[in-house]
């Protein structure tokens, strides 16, 4: 059984269309030019009828509750006051001695016109609130996920390396040390990218802030030279002496360039350098080269994700994000403060 808010708010849209259409067809005159039937009598019967389907649809559907059905009401109301001030302001002048042709109709009319306008802006209020609603349900399902992934997963791939290591201490076959530290590596590579889709997958209310760009990039650097050979990670100096108003999602992005290089070749350039109003920072694969003699874009396993995690953490930086040059870099520009 439908709620009787919902029912009360389809029984008064329903009823103001068909008292709409009554009042509309009562006035009807068929010696009216084509013109005047067409704005008096087919238009508004057709917002009527527009207005019964939307008290019809409110007493039919699933997708409203009480509380929404009764805020789309309240819509209609607010509407039908609104507009329809403009029809008692005909009744009113019709008092006062102004001569205006049939004033009960131009009160319904514009009641009508009112209330299926606010019926349109209470429609869209509950679906924007609905969809809002789905988006949240989601983020809260996405961040459970993200949860377990991190715990499972991260936990179970650390103590594999571990067990890795302890075979690798273990054995005195050169083959089998090889073999052992591949499955390291892929190993490593799995939780930088766990990692780092768990950190887009996460919220975004870091707010911006003022960032030393050049110090930025060398602690990036720095940070991977503690796990990688001192020379796995260059840059090129020097760099502009900026300042941009990003998020720490910046680093994020450029970590995540650098750890997508390094599993490419176990080498990677970063440098950046001014252009316009902004400053564009480069990480390059050194010694691969294309085709066409310039350095290969960045590959390797994994590149692919590399690129997107780094694409969507850009975008939150407030920066853009561009590969395919001729040199093989990837670009990261962002504006200077």
């Amino acid at each position: 059984m439908k709620g009787l808010r919902r029912l009360g708010s389809a029984t008064v849209l329903t009823g103001l269309g068909v008292a709409g259409l009554f009042v509309v067809w009562s006035a009807y005159d068929p010696t009216e030019s084509r013109l005047a039937i067409t704005l008096g009598t087919v238009l508004p019967s057709f917002l009527a009828i527009a207005l019964v389907g939307a008290g019809l649809w409110v007493l039919l559907t699933d997708e409203l509750d009480e509380r929404t059905a009764t805020r789309m009401l309240e819509w209609s109301g607010a509407g039908m006051a609104g507009i329809g001030t403009l029809g008692g302001l005909a009744l009113f002048l019709q008092r006062e001695g102004y001569v205006i042709d049939q004033p009960v109709f131009v009160l319904t009319s514009t009641v009508v016109c009112g209330a299926l306008a606010g019926f349109g802006i209470g429609f869209y209020e509950v679906w924007t609130e609905q969809q809002r609603e789905e988006l949240e349900r989601e983020r809260e399902k996405l961040d459970h996920l993200n949860r377990l992934l991190r715990h499972h997963l991260l936990n179970g791939m650390n103590i594999l390396l571990a067990k890795v290591e302890l075979a690798r201490d273990r054995t005195d076959d050169p083959q089998v040390g090889d073999d052992l530290r591949d499955a390291r590596l892929r190993g490593e590579e799995i939780v930088t990218l766990v990692e780092q889709v768990s950190t887009i997958a996460g919220p975004d209310n870091e707010p911006p802030s003022e960032i030393d760009l050049p110090r930025l990039l060398r602690a990036e650097a720095e940070q991977l030279r503690a796990t990688h050979a001192d020379a796995a990670v260059s840059v090129a100096e020097p760099l502009p002496d900026v300042t941009v108003r990003s998020s720490p999602a910046l680093g994020e992005a450029v970590n995540a360039l650098l750890q997508d290089a390094l599993a490419a070749s176990g080498r990677a350039t970063l440098s950046a350098a001014l252009d316009g109003d902004g400053v564009v920072v480069n990480v390059t694969v050194p010694g691969q080269t294309t085709p066409d003699g310039g350095d290969q874009l960045l590959g390797g396993v994994g590149s692919d994700v590399g690129l997107s995690v780094a694409d969507v953490l850009v975008e939150r930086a407030g920066g853009e994000l561009e590969s395919g040059a001729a040199d093989g870099s990837v670009s990261i520009y962002i504006e200077t403060i």
